[in-house]
């Protein structure tokens, strides 16, 4: 399942995403699919949440299990 990473990326909640980071969410964290946060907020749309992660260190180079 998704984490609350996931959902606040794919939502566009970075006030939010930017809270559990601060807190020491991993920003890496994979669902069941292999999908991380920043492949959530990429794929709605969510620049400010993209924004946010990667200043976070996200890695963009990870893929989900679909490649």
């Amino acid at each position: 399942g998704h984490s609350a990473l996931h959902w606040c990326a794919a939502k566009g909640h970075s006030e939010c995403l930017e809270f559990l980071l601060e807190s020491k969410a991993d920003p890496d964290v994979q669902n069941n699919g292999g999908s991380t946060p920043l492949h959530a907020a990429a794929q709605n749309g969510q620049e400010s949440c993209v924004q946010v992660l990667l200043r976070y260190k996200a890695d963009p180079g990870i893929r989900d299990k679909g490649g």
